[in-house]
């Protein structure tokens, strides 16, 4: 019924909507704990007690395994899963391939980043997520007909 596929409509736009929004601040989240120098010093992590051989590399948005993490040298810790809808589809335009990287000192990103979450059974209908250079994540407070890096 036509009403039905309203509501199809409907509710996989707000799906959409509800995992960009999600999205969103588990990016803020890495770039927090980037910032505020999250570690995890038990014993064969980050190497705390050896102040000057920490290594800590920064914390992670990995597109791939749909996860953010902390790493110190190739040791990863506090992996955090995204736990969005399996419904979307996120597009990550970033550099390096499928990773943000935020650091502390100083403050920084990996590089400028477009992210676009869908639905492929909605068109024209994206969930737009841009960081800039400085950091800064900002969305277009909705969905968007294209997305683009």
């Amino acid at each position: 019924s036509v009403s039905f596929a309203g509501y199809a409509r409907l509710n996989q736009r707000q799906t959409v909507i509800t995992a960009g929004q999600n999205l969103k601040n588990i990016i803020r989240d890495a770039q927090s704990r980037a910032n505020n120098n999250e570690l995890d010093c038990t014993p064969g992590k980050c190497n705390c007690d050896l102040a000057t051989d920490i290594q800590f590399s920064g914390w992670y948005v990995d597109f791939t395994t749909q996860k953010i993490y902390g790493q110190c040298a190739a040791t990863t810790f506090n992996d955090k899963d995204f736990g969005l809808s399996t419904e979307v589809v996120i597009t990550p335009y970033v550099t390096p391939a499928n990773q943000m990287i935020f650091k502390n000192n100083p403050p920084s990103v990996s590089g400028k980043s477009t992210i676009c979450v869908s639905n492929p059974n909605l068109s024209s209908s994206y969930y737009v997520i841009r960081v800039n250079e400085s950091g800064s994540i900002s969305d277009d407070g909705g969905l968007v007909s294209s997305c683009t890096p």
